[in-house]
């Protein structure tokens, strides 16, 4: 019943323009709808009549003001007061660890929804054990994840099912099961083309290239089959350019890339400096997503070092930025993967493998960061085989081989040269480890 909110809301408004609550209600409406300037003007509205809401939502509506300003700290303090005035609300404790996992504060944020489940009053909602399934899953947690959906009714028992599977690597489970859903209508009707995205993570990690582009664009997913085009180095096509409809941050960051991997360094310019037109706010919740835009460009244009400059800070191991984007938004593995190819180029194969195992590591991660990793796997794994090789990290590389030899098992014609290029690497290696006795 949330599309109904809106309508009452201003309804409420316009019987009563000093009616707070009403304002907060729009606020927030607008916030989960992606139109973040009504929002903040629906919020700015509220917060001049903040006498006329209990003290609780007075601190949702900084904590909703402070989201949309990127500042997830900030919005956790305020939450922390809220359930201090309401610790028995289920909102006010759900929206706290929904807080602390976009932190990537995954087990503190499992205990705030703890005391979310224990306050609401006949059993965990799908939104609540979505929560638990993905903070347990960025804690590699993978048998509580599996616990949690038990009592969730299909598709969502299925669907996140995939997510579980996914995480966990397992290449033949996620593909049977990413079949059946592409093929459950319910699934599609609530889900869109999630199983398809899926499936093609699996097709691309065992080198089937050519399928997964076609599943890809069958489904009309043009970012996934933009960042599968990027770490296979152009192995598979970068899909047309359409026409500029949509002018959102996050529209014109695809578009712009797009642009810069077929060529058109003028279009893509002319996508970057249109975001930087728009809204501060606007920007902030795309996070990476204009600097890897901006990276692109200058990758393009081989700029090694302005690559570095623009992504590396923002994608560095040390203390795990939090995601501050959505959850489809560029990550830190296809971030991570970006300066790694800018290491190379460089001639520092030791920076570019410490970013290359980044982009690998499996903890810590957002959903949409896990998936675009999946996406990544093989060809991260190919590029530490030759780097560790070169290096003489030979048990590095040996374990780099062994997991990209048993995944990428058949390859397409144009992708079986990176199996090869691998396999001399390791044989060479082996041939130049001393002989015992």
């Amino acid at each position: 019943r949330v599309d109904e909110s809106l309508p009452a809301a201003w309804e409420a408004v316009r019987l009563d323009p000093d009616f707070a609550q009403a304002w907060l209600v729009l606020g927030i409406y607008y916030t989960n709808s992606g139109m973040p300037d009504s929002a903040m003007y629906a919020l700015g509205e509220a917060k001049k009549r903040e006498s006329r809401l209990t003290a609780a939502s007075r601190w949702e509506l900084d904590a909703s003001i402070a989201l949309l300003r990127g500042d997830r700290a900030g919005a956790l303090r305020d939450y922390d007061r809220m359930v201090e005035e309401t610790p028995f609300d289920f909102l006010s404790q759900f929206n706290r660890g929904r807080v602390l996992e976009e932190l990537g504060r995954f087990e503190e944020a499992l205990q705030g929804y703890g005391r979310a489940e224990a306050a609401y009053p006949i059993g965990p909602p799908n939104i609540l054990l979505n929560g638990i399934v993905t903070s347990n899953i960025g804690l590699l947690r993978l048998d509580e994840a599996r616990s949690a959906i038990e009592s969730m009714p299909d598709p969502h028992h299925g669907v996140h099912l995939l997510y579980i599977t996914s995480a966990g690597d397992d290449w033949a489970r996620t593909e049977s099961l990413g079949v059946a859903l592409a093929r459950d209508e319910s699934a599609v009707a609530l889900y869109g083309r999630t199983a398809d995205r899926f499936i093609a993570t699996v097709l691309a990690a065992r080198g089937r290239l050519r399928e997964a582009a076609e599943r890809l664009a069958a489904a009309r997913i043009t970012r996934d089959a933009l960042y599968l085009g990027a770490v296979t180095r152009g192995l598979v096509p970068i899909p047309t350019v359409a026409p500029l409809r949509d002018t959102t941050v996050g529209a014109l960051v695809t578009r712009g890339m797009l642009a810069a991997t077929a060529g058109d360094l003028e279009g893509a310019r002319r996508c970057a400096a249109l975001i930087r037109t728009r809204p501060e706010l606007e920007r902030i919740g795309y996070g990476r997503a204009p600097a890897l835009l901006e990276a692109c460009i200058a990758r393009q244009e081989r700029r090694w070092p302005d690559v570095v400059a623009a992504l590396a800070p923002l994608c560095a191991r040390a203390g795990m930025q939090p995601n501050n984007m959505p959850y489809d938004g560029p990550g830190r593995t296809v971030c991570r993967w970006v300066v790694g190819q800018a290491y190379e180029e460089l001639g520092r194969p030791d920076s570019a493998a410490r970013y290359y195992e980044w982009a690998l590591a499996p903890d810590g991660l957002q959903a949409g960061e896990r998936l675009q990793r999946s996406y990544a796997f093989s060809y991260l794994h190919q590029r530490l085989v030759l780097l560790c090789a070169r290096l003489g990290r030979r048990e590095d590389a040996e374990r780099h081989w062994q997991a990209f030899s048993s995944v990428f098992t058949r390859p397409d014609a144009e992708a079986k040269p990176l199996l090869d290029e691998a396999r001399a690497a390791i044989t060479s290696l082996r041939a130049m480890a001393p002989r015992r006795g």
